[in-house]
């Protein structure tokens, strides 16, 4: 599983992603399709491929970029095709990588109390 201590931002890439590309691809697609998006150290960024049986996760850190993988058994992940915002938490990242979605409508929202 992804260390996600030291995680800043997660990114998620709406659509649908060939999953024959590697770091290099990946990094070409955020750079061409997604311009906004700041590549910086410690951000996780998402892909799924068409049949979303497939996730690759791309981490960029202080000496390199990793590409995580992670096919499930057949069951699909549920993939957004358009998002308002790219931009999920670490909360919406496991939901994601359970097979769930990631905006749930029932969930407890977080909220911030003082006392």
């Amino acid at each position: 599983m992804i260390d996600l201590t030291h995680i800043k931002n997660i990114y998620i890439v709406p659509g649908y992603t060939d999953m024959r590309k590697q770091a290099d691809g990946l990094l070409s697609v955020l750079q061409v399709n997604f311009p906004e998006i700041n590549l910086t150290t410690h951000n996780l960024y998402l892909f799924c491929g068409r049949s979303r049986v497939v996730i690759k996760v791309l981490e960029i850190d202080d000496t390199g970029v990793w590409v995580y993988y992670k096919r499930t058994h057949g069951d699909k992940f549920l993939w957004p095709k358009k998002m308002d915002s790219q931009l999920i938490d670490q909360r919406q990242l496991l939901w994601l990588l359970d097979g769930l979605d990631v905006i749930q409508k029932s969930a407890h929202k977080p909220q911030k109390y003082s006392y």
